[in-house]
């Protein structure tokens, strides 16, 4: 049976603190303006066991930075140090202070629910570990692209990201019409992860996309994707990457 709380959607942190829980799970749907970030009750105010979502909608700017190890030596006693909601007016904005990292989340609609249902990108993610993959992209191969969404497992250290790239390789003039097919990135072995964007990634792309480039360090393990103001900058032991079949 599945368990539910309710939670005060006007400010959640006035009924059930954060202290000492653990970030689980982070979901952006781009194309959806919208943030999922899942929590679990460990030692602190939240009850031991309890999965919690904290969900922003309208998304308007999203920041991330985090250090894998700093999060999962600190799982058990609990990774966030502090949560602050503050919703009103026409933006709210949720931070949450970690071990080893922050998250902030702002838009229009700030809300939290708890229970067991998994978010479907977190699905699909796991779902990738054993598809047949092809060579990553290389520079500008992502030129034109929309990235759509992405999500990361904290426990696992895996960052999954969802694009809409070009059918056609990139040419010089911009194409009036772009058509794209879907495809996606699996990064494993995630030992630190930055993420930073805000409205202007999240408009009307069907032309340009909102990808600018795709950079990496194989050798090193660090992957660049380049949107327009944003980044995405991850520390990885692997990457594969997926084109339908």
């Amino acid at each position: 049976m599945e368990s539910r709380i309710k939670l005060d959607k006007r400010s959640p942190l006035d009924t059930v603190g954060l202290h000492d829980a653990s970030l689980a799970a982070v979901q952006v749907s781009l194309r959806e303006r919208s943030s999922v970030v899942r929590v679990v009750g460990v030692s602190g105010d939240l009850p031991e066991g309890v999965i919690a979502d904290i969900t922003c909608h309208g998304l308007d700017s999203f920041f991330l930075l985090l250090d894998s190890e700093e999060l999962s030596e600190n799982a058990r006693p609990g990774n966030i140090q502090d949560g602050h909601f503050e919703s009103g007016g026409e933006t709210g904005v949720s931070r949450l202070y970690l071990t080893g990292g922050m998250l902030e989340a702002q838009g229009a609609v700030l809300a939290s629910d708890v229970h067991g249902r998994e978010p479907p990108m977190l699905a699909m993610a796991d779902d990738a570990a054993g598809a047949d993959h092809s060579d990553l992209p290389a520079g500008e191969a992502l030129h034109f692209s929309v990235l759509t969404g992405f999500a990361h497992w904290v426990e696992r250290r895996r960052f999954f990201l969802q694009l809409l790239v070009p059918r056609d390789a990139p040419r010089q003039q911009v194409p009036q019409v772009v058509d794209r097919v879907p495809a996606s990135v699996c990064f494993k072995g995630v030992t630190s992860l930055t993420v930073r964007f805000d409205a202007s990634a999240l408009g009307d792309h069907d032309r340009f996309g909102n990808v600018r480039n795709f950079l990496f360090d194989r050798s090193r393990g660090l992957y660049w994707i380049y949107l327009s103001n944003g980044i995405i900058e991850v520390s990885a032991a692997s990457a594969v990457w997926q084109l339908p079949q």
